[in-house]
């Protein structure tokens, strides 16, 4: 087909159109800001802070954990005796 039967074949182009105008520049900005600027920079950085500050929270908690049940019991009294205290004034 040529002439006006290829641009009934094609559909008037209006796919080639909206391909050209619409789906490529969204393509573009998709991959090049959204993706590689938001996505890996601001969500995952965020991500990757969180899962940094929850781990040396578990390694300052674990260096509270010693085991000994009289010290344990020392540090509630003593926590306990500064709430009423606190609380009394």
């Amino acid at each position: 087909d040529t002439g006006f039967g290829q641009v009934l074949f094609r559909k008037y182009y209006v796919d080639e159109i909206y391909d050209a105008v619409v789906v490529r520049p969204l393509l573009r900005v998709s991959e090049g800001f959204l993706w590689k600027q938001a996505d890996q920079g601001v969500i995952d950085g965020a991500v990757n802070w969180a899962a940094t500050a929850a781990r040396g929270l578990g390694r300052a908690g674990s260096w509270l954990q010693t085991g000994q049940v009289g010290l344990y019991l020392v540090l509630f009294l003593a926590g306990a005796l500064y709430v009423i205290h606190a609380v009394t004034r």
